[in-house]
């Protein structure tokens, strides 16, 4: 067992090349500690390490300065491999800067978010994870007394803390006494039933009626899901599970993020369970802090299994959410909460339940931001969410939850199509796809996919925005009679997001404050419809930026005109900046 976790003389220039990769952002704390992406390496490198150490005693001073008279965190983790040693490093510098520290270990990220809200007595969280990213990625997300991630305003005074910290360092050794809290299962039991029990206050679970025998089968993929409630909660809203894969906690059999390849093997079990009982109807697949996750469906007419996208999944959970509202709380003013690039679906969704549709730059931290300024104004907030990646934050929640979301598909099962009122039985087989086929058809390229993640050279967000404004005005006017014939594009309109807020463009970069801010350019037909649009954004949790694009109606030459389109706006943007000359194909 070991005593101690010793640094021996970590370089000035060390350090600061750790810190210089690790992406810092109210989304949290993220680097590639492993050597590779998809390595499983549980060691950590020494200069990290250090990185750990002024990051913990950072977070702890800022905990003593809010709440002095008594300072106390929540501390968890999910199931990747570098997460152990970086929740030691973490746990014993904050019970040696006098932290009264409750370690609930591995969990999925909204049963610490549940806890700590439930805790009049703890001041914030602290939670090791990379979410989605790759294995070998980890990081520190940052959290208050609510249960949501702190603001970015907090963050920014803890990041500006912590550069402090770097720019002081002396090079040195450091030895770190290894100090575990007490109890540590304790607390672990004590958030499950903390989470089961808000769980249980937000999803209206006392409503759900009796359901047909339906049956479900679940990918854990050897998240943090494997220790938590997960099987219990399934089964006490009329669900059977028919299978769990890989239920060994930490052991991650496919890549993280639950789309493309990561889906095949569910998919696989899915069709041979739907082949032998005909009741086990859909399949989820979760990522590894278990914040979010994929549906995969059994589709009787296509006879395949059919898995989701996640601006598809989002719009079934928002569906379902509303309807049941409608249902439940017809006298409440209805909005939803979603990033700038959530598909356009949500608002023709929106429009039959009567519900207003609020839009807010990319990150929980900025949705929870809206939410709280939506419901000032009177309205109940539904859900709130990313239909980019599929993540789901239902009414009173504060973080993004696979689960919430599970129960909301059951209540389509549950819910009469009807307006009476009334709950009834439904043909269970063929419920899901048919709400498919009746939706708008739009369809969009994925932030994820290759072809939407571009490595650009620019640090200077604001001056590659006003590049990419002008030369999408040049664009637009050479391509405008070829718009127009080809896909009925008359005009277009720019939207900024930055937080909270949408500013209207084009901007010229100037009210673009901050790096990560959402830049949209939505088209519109001759009808003044909005039918298109096209979205990108400097990532908060990689070195990339992320493009996207969406059109109406399955136009897919459109699509691929759209996102070729931006792409090549946004190198030339990129190789102004740079005074060099980059190749791209005109769309």
């Amino acid at each position: 067992m070991r005593k101690e976790i010793i640094l021996k003389n970590i370089s000035i220039a060390d350090l600061k090349r750790a810190a210089k990769k690790m992406i810092f952002s109210s989304s949290g704390f993220r680097t590639l500690f492993a050597p590779r992406e998809q390595s499983h390496s549980k060691k950590i490198t020494n200069e990290d390490a250090l990185l750990l150490f002024f990051i913990a005693i950072t977070f702890a001073d800022y905990i003593h300065r809010k709440f002095p008279v008594h300072a106390s965190i929540v501390i968890g983790k999910d199931s990747r491999p570098s997460s152990a040693i970086i929740l030691t490093i973490l746990e014993s510098i904050l019970i040696a800067k006098n932290i009264d520290l409750q370690n609930v270990h591995t969990v999925p990220s909204p049963q610490i978010s549940a806890y700590t809200a439930s805790q009049k007595n703890i001041n914030a969280y602290c939670y090791v994870t990379a979410s989605h990213n790759p294995v070998g990625y980890n990081g520190i997300k940052l959290g208050g007394p609510d249960g949501g991630i702190l603001p970015s305003d907090q963050i920014a005074i803890i990041i500006r803390e912590i550069h402090l910290h770097i720019d002081e360092y002396q090079e040195q050794s450091l030895k770190i006494p290894i100090i575990k809290s007490p109890d540590s299962q304790k607390w672990h039991l004590f958030s499950k039933k903390a989470y089961w029990e808000f769980l249980r206050k937000q999803t209206d679970l006392y409503r759900l009626p009796p359901l047909p025998s339906l049956t479900m089968l679940i990918d854990m993929n050897g998240s943090a899901r494997t220790t938590s409630i997960d099987k219990k909660w399934i089964q006490s809203i009329g669900i059977g599970i028919h299978s769990i894969l890989h239920e060994k906690p930490g052991r991650i059999a496919h890549q993280i993020l639950p789309e493309g390849a990561a889906l095949k093997q569910c998919t696989r079990q899915l069709y041979k369970a739907y082949k032998k009982t005909k009741n086990t109807l859909f399949a989820y697949v979760y990522d590894n802090d278990g914040d979010r996750g994929n549906i995969l469906i059994y589709d009787p007419l296509l006879q395949k299994v059919v898995p989701l996208s996640p601006q598809l999944h989002f719009a079934i959970i928002v569906l379902a959410e509303l309807k049941w509202h409608w249902y439940f709380y017809s006298d409440k003013k209805l909005a939803i909460i979603v990033n700038a690039p959530t598909s356009y679906l949500i608002e023709q969704i929106a429009k039959q339940f009567s519900a207003t549709v609020f839009r807010c730059a990319t990150g929980e931290a900025n949705i929870l931001k809206k939410v709280s300024a939506v419901e000032k104004e009177g309205y109940h907030v539904v859900i709130a969410g990313e239909g980019s990646t599929g993540g789901c934050i239902l009414s009173a929640g504060k973080i993004r939850d696979p689960l919430a979301a599970i129960t909301a598909i059951i209540k389509l099962y549950a819910l009469d199509h009807s307006t009476s009122g009334h709950i009834r039985k439904h043909s269970c087989n063929t419920l899901l796809p048919n709400i498919i086929k009746q939706l708008p058809q739009y369809i969009s390229t994925s932030p994820n996919e290759e072809q939407s993640v571009l490595h650009l050279h620019c640090q200077d967000i604001v001056e590659l925005k006003q590049n990419y404004e002008k030369i999408f005005q040049r664009d637009f006017e050479t391509k405008k009679s070829m718009l127009s014939h080809q896909f009925d594009i008359d005009t277009w309109q720019q939207e900024n997001y930055e937080e909270d807020k949408m500013i209207p463009g084009p901007s010229q970069g100037h009210s673009m404050k901050h790096s990560h801010s959402d830049l949209s350019i939505l088209f519109y037909n001759k009808k003044k419809q909005a039918i298109a649009f096209m979205w990108f954004r400097k990532s908060a949790t990689e070195p990339v930026y992320r493009i996207m694009a969406e059109v109406s109606n399955n136009k897919k030459l459109f699509l691929k005109v759209l996102i070729s389109w931006q792409r090549n706006i946004l190198l030339e943007a990129d190789s102004l900046l740079q005074n060099t000359e980059t190749r791209y194909d005109r769309a």
